[in-house]
């Protein structure tokens, strides 16, 4: 059928839609019946391709861009036949599996039955080079037997779809994700073998290692943003969180040294990275694969660069953290970094903030890679200090205890070169396993506690926001003056 019969009566006539992708639901047998088509599951990182004319945009659930990162298929998208499009599909190692078709040269695709628009995505598709852009094909039979066939092969599982229905955004019924039977001693989540699944990370909350895995499988198109590309400082937590000081007692931040990271696949990428006294080696996550694979290790926070490693000596952000004494008020803690947005505006710059799963705050500056560390560092210790001066009763810039005694402290050495910050979206390492939240300004206010959020209400968080709360963040270029 060629594209051009999407304006077919069921179709309707739309402008591009926002990217809002159908979900899979978990299934324990994969559904049999001639309404079902079959598909293998690829366990990777969900993406969608849009095309306006000559501008092709790739993107992830969370609406951030990540064209940069995918030039040769952003590439292959503006060579298919079509005007305006939307796919949807997932990337695998290099290659970028299309699924879906969700609209086509000015039709909104997604009212037509799933054996309809996956007829036109196969045409659309005809002639892309396969090694980058792939249509992925379907076979109609028993399900259980295309289950036992894919498993055979070494699937991870399928996905099985209801032909006859339209797209409908969010977890859906008509989609059922079926895996196959792991390895003794193993667990798998979306393609990742979890070795010792039940071990317990937080204890006091019963919460497993599968647990944890289950839980970023579901909300990886959230993190994926704040850690791609990055390099990370890992917290590893071999026996979980127990502890108020696990972080010390109980934990380990993992060195830099090479050979350090055996532990992890080889598909997750590392990088030498020249440090004062040596040659770190240092873990980058690109997909969700290098993300559940990382998390695998007992791995119970995150923590990033404010750089890329495709811009390594360019910092893309600024990072504030807000760390109150034990007798300073979590309400004076928002008013702090209200008055930290308020400085920074001052400089022409937008902040957005998040809470750190601590008792404190971290503000975030996007910024254009264009200036060095040093120049960033001594931004961020000018605005401090033009704050610590302002307010000397709420603020400090003094790390020795004693000089905190009722005030907060603005730690701005957060933006010297490798030094790191807790991701957002990442876990903490303390026993009721709170998590970095990003929020917005407005809804800051409302926030009952700076460890609000956990392991266990963070799917409900996600699932109930209609808008990214720093959606505006991801497309922030921002310069400064340097310091003369």
């Amino acid at each position: 059928m060629p594209p051009t019969a999407a304006r077919g009566r069921r179709a309707i006539a739309a402008s591009l839609p926002d990217y809002a992708p159908q979900l899979a639901t978990s299934g324990l047998a994969a559904p049999g019946g001639e309404d079902w088509l079959h598909e293998l599951s690829y366990a990777g990182e969900r993406l969608c391709c849009v095309k306006r004319r000559t501008r092709v945009k790739i993107a992830a659930p969370s609406g951030e861009d990540c064209t940069s990162h995918h030039a040769a298929l952003a590439a292959a998208v503006a060579e298919l036949p079509a005007q305006a499009l939307l796919l949807d599909g997932e990337l695998t190692a290099s290659t970028y599996f299309a699924f879906d078709l969700l609209h086509l040269d000015g039709v909104d695709t997604r009212p037509l039955p799933l054996e309809e628009r996956k007829q036109l995505l196969r045409e659309l598709l005809r002639d892309a080079p396969p090694a980058v852009l792939k249509y992925v094909e379907h076979v109609q039979d028993d399900g259980p037997r295309v289950l036992r066939q894919a498993c055979k092969l070494g699937a991870t599982g399928i996905v099985s779809k209801r032909r006859s229905t339209g797209h409908n955004s969010g977890p859906s019924a008509d989609w059922v994700l079926t895996l196959c039977a792991p390895k003794p001693g193993t667990a798998l989540i979306h393609g990742v073998p979890i070795s010792t699944p039940t071990r317990l990370l937080y204890p006091a909350l019963g919460f497993s290692k599968r647990d944890l895995v289950q839980l970023y499988a579901e909300i990886a198109g959230w993190v994926l943003p704040h850690v791609r590309g990055r390099p990370l400082t890992l917290v590893r937590c071999e026996h979980g969180a127990t502890r108020p000081d696990a972080l010390r007692s109980e934990c380990k931040f993992l060195r830099h040294a090479s050979g350090w990271h055996r532990w992890v696949p080889s598909h997750v990428q590392r990088v030498q990275i020249r440090e004062r006294e040596k040659l770190g080696e240092y873990l980058v996550i690109q997909r969700e694969a290098d993300l559940l694979a990382i998390l695998n290790g007992d791995i119970l926070e995150l923590h990033t660069w404010n750089a890329t490693v495709a811009r390594l000596e360019q910092p893309d952000r600024l990072v504030f953290d807000l760390d109150p004494a034990s007798d300073v008020a979590w309400p004076d803690v928002i008013a702090a970094a209200r008055l930290l947005r308020a400085q920074l505006q001052t400089h022409g710059l937008e902040s957005w903030v998040k809470s750190t799963g601590g008792k404190g705050l971290h503000v975030c500056v996007p910024l254009a890679p264009q200036h060095g560390w040093d120049s960033c560092y001594e931004l961020s210790r000018r605005v401090a200090l033009q704050l610590e001066r302002a307010a000397p009763r709420i603020f400090t810039t003094r790390f020795e205890k004693l000089a905190r005694h009722g005030k907060i402290l603005i730690d701005y050495k957060r933006n010297h070169r490798a030094a790191v910050a807790v991701a957002a979206l990442s876990p903490r390492a303390r026993p009721h396993a709170p998590i970095s939240v990003p929020l917005s300004w407005r809804e800051l206010a409302r926030e009952p506690a700076p460890d609000r959020w956990t392991v266990n209400n963070l799917r409900t968080r996600l699932q109930k926001l209609k808008q990214d709360p720093w959606a505006d963040y991801w497309s922030c270029q921002q310069t400064f003056a340097a310091a003369r």
